[in-house]
């Protein structure tokens, strides 16, 4: 390393890479380097070949948020230069964006495969692809784009392939359920960055028949809630022949 205005500069990204940590360049104000565990568990199996990425501690049974300090980091790294005070309610806001992500897909899994205690196995950022749905919406029907994507890969209890889930976030215009979700998760009454509006939409992405099977039934539940609340109940009970 080579001393630059009493700042300690890596010589190279691998060399940065090997100490995420450690504050950037310039960077004036300190970041915490406590890392918070989600409520998300982890999936990778590395017998099947899905194996959890190096900075996932091997001991962790739930995905980790990234630190302060590595949060700025690879923003940092990235290009951007966020003002550093504004770091920890950003973070805020992502992990809280994270978790009810993951409520979501646990609605599917829940409701569609009797999944109720579904595992995150591998996640995808892919903010410069848009998923079909986000094309159509965006250059057929002329509305706005999503800001980011990621696709969420969620084992199968019966020992499939993982189920691939799309995940589109939106900026909203309007006070949303989402943002009173974010609001919530973060703690009201708090000096914390107010949370965005946003709306994020959660399906399972169509690599097979089945998961546009899965599309239909959860719209017919949506749109007909008390039917489905009857169906639900006579196919738990006992006597039901439904399985």
């Amino acid at each position: 390393p080579v001393a630059r205005g009493g700042t300690i500069i890596p010589p190279s990204i691998e060399e940065a890479a090997k100490h995420p940590q450690t504050p950037a360049a310039g960077q004036l104000m300190p970041l915490s380097t406590q890392r918070v565990t989600s409520s998300i568990p982890r999936g990778d199996k590395p017998s099947s070949g899905i194996i959890a990425p190096s900075h996932q501690p091997a001991n962790s049974a739930n995905w980790q948020y990234p630190s302060e300090q590595q949060f700025y980091n690879a923003m940092f790294r990235k290009g951007y230069r966020p003002p550093v005070e504004s770091i920890p309610s950003v973070l805020q806001i992502h992990n809280a964006v994270n978790e009810r992500s993951w409520a979501e897909v646990r609605k599917w899994e829940r409701d569609l495969h009797g999944n109720g205690d579904p595992r995150l196995a591998k996640f995808i950022g892919r903010p410069k692809d848009l998923s079909p749905r986000a094309w159509f919406n965006s250059n057929i029907l002329m509305t706005q784009a999503p800001f980011d994507r990621h696709d969420w890969y969620v084992t199968d209890e019966d020992g499939g392939e993982p189920r691939r889930y799309v995940i589109d976030f939106y900026e909203g215009k309007e006070k949303t359920d989402m943002s009173d979700s974010l609001e919530s998760s973060m703690g009201r009454g708090t000096n914390a960055l107010k949370p965005p509006s946003m709306y994020i939409d959660v399906r399972p992405a169509l690599d097979n028949p089945s998961a546009a099977v899965d599309r239909m039934t959860m719209f017919m539940r949506e749109i007909l809630p008390g039917l489905t609340a009857v169906y639900d109940s006579f196919k738990s009970s006992p006597s039901s022949p439904v399985e």
